[in-house]
């Protein structure tokens, strides 16, 4: 999903802190470190949505409905053991007429989308928001989908609708963010991360985005600026 060492590689650091030495040593010797970090950061976001919050999306179908008890109960353990394709088969023979289609189908979404199956997943998500269209965690794993295929703009919406019903969830703004600088349009990817890191000061990885950006730009000391506190909440 995000490639840390494409965005920040060595030769660019050299350029940048050529008259900065003390502060290249620190930084270089400090994100050798933060890589590592960011990789397994980089692992997790790959998957987006993640097993432990399919079963909560289970627990919370479970104190909605008995009717459905045993098969949810079928799907933890299928989940417990990574046997996503029998999963997926089924939940989708148990969706149709159901009076919680539309939560059924948000969790076949996520369990399309852990499969890597991506298009489907969008279709599941769809149908679910169709039917609830406030459900932001919906919106957000959608926005996770059309990011998996590198569906810029339509990520840009179903985030920018997330924003709309909760703009304080710094989360969502560095979606955005992710969204607008792969779509190439950075000035706009900048405002993002700055509003997640309003939000949530202590967001390393947003910081970290955010002197990537500024390199882009040319703006050295802005970038310098916005590693060194990447490393100071790191360290």
């Amino acid at each position: 999903h995000f490639n840390y060492l494409e965005r920040f590689q060595p030769e660019p650091i050299r350029k940048l802190y050529q008259s900065e030495a003390k502060i290249y040593e620190m930084v270089r010797s400090q994100f050798l470190s933060s890589w590592e970090v960011a990789k397994e950061e980089e692992e997790k976001l790959n998957m987006c949505c993640e097993p432990d919050e399919v079963k909560k999306m289970i627990d919370e179908l479970l104190h909605k409905t008995e009717n459905k008890n045993d098969i949810l109960a079928h799907l933890n353990d299928l989940i417990e053991h990574k046997e996503w394709g029998e999963a997926i088969e089924i939940l989708s023979k148990n969706i149709e007429g159901d009076e919680l289609s539309a939560e059924l189908n948000g969790l076949l979404g996520a369990l399309f989308q852990i499969n890597g199956e991506y298009e489907k997943s969008i279709i599941a998500f769809l149908k679910s928001i169709e039917a609830n269209p406030n459900d932001i965690e919906i919106l957000q794993y959608l926005g996770d989908s059309y990011s998996c295929i590198q569906q810029y703009d339509k990520a840009i919406d179903a985030f920018l609708k997330c924003a709309q019903i909760n703009p304080n969830d710094a989360s969502i703004w560095n979606q955005l963010g992710d969204s607008f600088e792969k779509s190439n349009q950075n000035t706009k990817a900048i405002d993002a991360y700055l509003k997640s890191i309003e939000l949530k000061p202590t967001d390393w990885l947003s910081w970290f985005y955010l002197g990537s950006l500024h390199i882009k730009n040319k703006e050295f000391q802005k970038a310098i600026n916005s590693f060194v506190k990447a490393i100071e909440i790191n360290s």
